[in-house]
């Protein structure tokens, strides 16, 4: 398969390959899985550190770490990525860092349910924003939010939010 070649193919490939193999580990609720291959980048450090899929990685990685209870490890991520950002910190990282301090999520339903209700315009501005699609290319952030804060289906709700940007782009490329 191509992950035994993984080796043979240019690092940017390797990083994308491994990306989404932990984007499939974790819509099949794998989270453990999804752990080790993110360690696997992480083994890799400074190789992948100058591609743009990089970015999208360690914000995958906060939300691995958060949901590990790894707040410690978070917190420390959210101010180097902070410190080492080129450009400034785009509201789809900023709506990350927001909801990873939010672990440990509450038991209740109800609670939860509140705090999504909460940030919900935001996580919707955000998904539904022009410049912000290339960070969702490879992962729908704000799928995963309210998947979790609303004990939803993380592919059903990828899949709805996948067919308003398809109808949305639909609607702009008419001639």
């Amino acid at each position: 398969t191509i992950f035994r070649k993984l080796a043979q193919q240019r690092l940017d490939q390797q990083l994308i390959l491994l990306l989404n193999q932990v984007v499939l580990h974790m819509a099949s609720q794998r989270l453990a899985d999804a752990r080790k291959t993110m360690a696997r980048i992480r083994e890799a450090g400074q190789v992948f550190y100058h591609f743009p899929e990089f970015r999208i990685t360690r914000l995958i990685d906060l939300l691995l770490q958060a949901e590990y209870g790894h707040m410690d490890f978070v917190e420390s991520e959210i101010k180097s990525i902070r410190r080492n950002s080129t450009i400034e910190i785009d509201s789809v990282e900023r709506q990350i860092f927001q909801f990873v301090r939010l672990y440990p999520l509450p038991h209740s339903k109800r609670e939860r349910n509140r705090l999504w209700v909460r940030i919900q315009e935001r996580i919707k501005r955000i998904s539904q924003a022009e410049y912000e699609r290339p960070l969702l290319k490879f992962f729908d952030f704000a799928a995963w939010i309210e998947s979790r804060l609303t004990d939803s289906d993380f592919i059903m709700i990828s899949a709805r939010n996948a067919g308003m940007h398809i109808g949305q782009e639909d609607q702009s490329c008419s001639f």
